[in-house]
């Protein structure tokens, strides 16, 4: 997977200019939990295309029935004109196709 395709260039958090973005980042900075850790932050086409990327610690059974891992790493896009909900996309190629 060609991240630089999908979600553009590496920003810092502070070059943040979608709204939704900027509060998803300040959740995740500000809360002290162990369910969550930020990777990096992307934007595509002059901010059109914001992109936050995390390791998400999952809780899961302890008979597994679908593959999803204890740590996956997931994206979730905003788009400036804000027209749909943020896209939030698995990273890991091999992630199971769900029922949901």
């Amino acid at each position: 997977m060609n991240k630089e395709n999908l979600f553009g260039e590496l920003i810092s958090p502070d070059s943040l200019k979608i709204n939704k973005a900027q509060r998803v980042f300040q959740y995740i900075t500000s809360t002290n939990n162990s369910y969550l850790e930020l990777l990096e932050i992307w934007q595509k086409n002059n901010h059109s295309k914001e992109t936050i990327v995390i390791v998400l610690n999952v809780e899961r059974p302890q008979k597994v029935k679908i593959d999803i891992k204890r740590k996956e790493t997931i994206a979730i896009s905003f788009s400036i004109d804000d027209i749909f909900p943020p896209q939030v996309l698995m990273l890991r190629e091999d992630f199971p196709v769900t029922p949901h």
